[in-house]
């Protein structure tokens, strides 16, 4: 078995074989909020992301685009859809905070085949925004 995963803000590809995986990138995958607010890092835990597996993500969200300050009081939630399908995960995945702008998030899993949206709704007092990924897996 082997599929591929392709993230939308610049190209990741991998491939997975039955008999073991290859991790071609290790590097953190950076975002930016829709209203340009926050900068936003991500890295997955196994750096090759499963299909129905539940994995993790590690999460740094920062004010600046050379990551060197963190955000301070940034709520987390994470969530992920098939927007094509009008369906998102199976699980609610867990957020955990390490410290400022910091967060470890497991328990996410994409239980089937195709094009994905990974969100990062982030909240400070009554604004929210979002940033997001694209991943399709086949």
């Amino acid at each position: 078995m082997s599929f591929t995963i392709a993230r939308g803000s610049g190209l990741l590809v991998v491939l997975l074989a039955a008999l073991g995986a290859r991790d071609l990138s290790r590097s953190a995958v950076s975002l930016v909020s829709n209203d340009g607010a926050y900068f936003v890092t991500y890295t997955s835990e196994p750096a090759v992301i499963p299909q129905n597996e539940p994995f993790a993500v590690e999460v740094r969200v920062f004010l600046d685009e050379a990551h060197t300050r963190p955000a301070p009081g940034i709520e987390l939630a994470l969530d992920a859809r098939m927007p094509q399908h009008g369906h998102g995960m199976r699980r609610e995945p867990r957020v955990e905070r390490l410290g400022e702008g910091h967060y470890h998030v497991d328990g996410i899993q994409f239980h089937m085949p195709g094009y994905w949206e990974l969100y990062f709704d982030l909240t400070q007092g009554a604004v929210t925004e979002r940033a997001q990924d694209s991943l399709t897996v086949d």
